[in-house]
């Protein structure tokens, strides 16, 4: 089967697969010319790209939020570590804070892309709520530093 005639049934069955049931779509396909192994072919592939991944996302998406808020430790760290001794512009101290909203921003970006592609959706969904769990971590430890400092227990 040529790639093309294959991408017509893949199209054909994107466009019409939710509204009728396979064997309508592939007695249709039938009266339009296209062989049974052509027909079978598409029907396996765009079954297989419709197939939920295995597993949940929560788990692995917040390991990847605690990674970001290892990462913003880090540039905090590096971020005040020097600041009595003014490095140049080049050093780690002032590169990472620098970096660190790219590397967010990159996160978010590169989930939404993924979301797009079939095979890739679940990697996506990891990204995406990774980026929701720093936020919620973020302010929970925000606040538990102001719990902190306001209980004069320091």
């Amino acid at each position: 089967m040529s790639d093309e005639r294959a991408e017509k049934l893949l199209a054909y069955l994107r466009l019409h697969g939710d509204r009728y049931s396979v064997e309508a779509l592939r007695q249709q396909m039938l009266s339009e010319g296209y062989s049974g192994e052509e027909i079978d072919a598409a029907i396996q592939r765009w079954t297989e790209d419709r197939r939920p991944e295995p597993g949940g996302v929560l788990g692995l998406s917040f390991l990847v939020g605690l990674g970001d808020i290892a990462l913003t430790a880090l540039s905090v760290w590096a971020g005040t570590s020097q600041l009595g001794n003014a490095p140049q512009w080049w050093h780690p101290s002032r590169l990472v804070p620098i970096a660190l909203p790219f590397l967010l921003l990159a996160q978010v970006g590169v989930g939404l892309g993924m979301l797009f592609f079939p095979r890739h959706r679940r990697m996506g969904r990891v990204l995406l709520f990774g980026f929701v769990w720093y936020i919620v971590l973020s302010i929970l430890a925000g606040g538990a530093f102001c719990l902190y400092a306001m209980s004069g227990a320091h």
